[in-house]
């Protein structure tokens, strides 16, 4: 009993150190990647002939379809500029610029834009 103790002893003590390792936000695929680049493309396509609901809808769907992908922050500073200059709804604005503004963010630029 006392070789198996003093075998895994330290195992035992390291044990809770990995258990308590702060967790790695997941990044998406380079597929939904292109996906969501692709559809972030549409948007500003829509946006370029005046339909900017669609613009707006097609960029939500960004976010909500692809939770994991470094894409989404950029459409939430496009949704967020689109609603602070175009629609002046400060609060729907705020709220997409601090979602872009999260450490999960990898790009700086954007971070300290939003």
């Amino acid at each position: 009993m006392r070789s198996f103790i003093k075998r895994f002893l330290p195992f035992f003590l390291t044990l809770p150190l990995f258990a308590q390792s702060p967790k790695v936000v997941e990044r998406g695929s380079i597929i939904e990647d292109r996906a969501a680049r692709k559809l972030l493309q549409a948007g500003d396509a829509r946006l370029e002939v005046g339909e900017n609901e669609k613009a707006l809808e097609i960029w939500e769907s960004v976010v909500e379809r692809y939770p994991r992908s470094q894409i989404r922050f950029e459409a939430h500073l496009r949704l967020a500029d689109h609603l602070l200059l175009e629609i002046k709804d400060f609060d729907r604005a705020r709220i997409h610029y601090e979602s872009a503004a999260i450490e999960a963010n990898g790009d700086d630029a954007k971070r300290a834009y939003a």
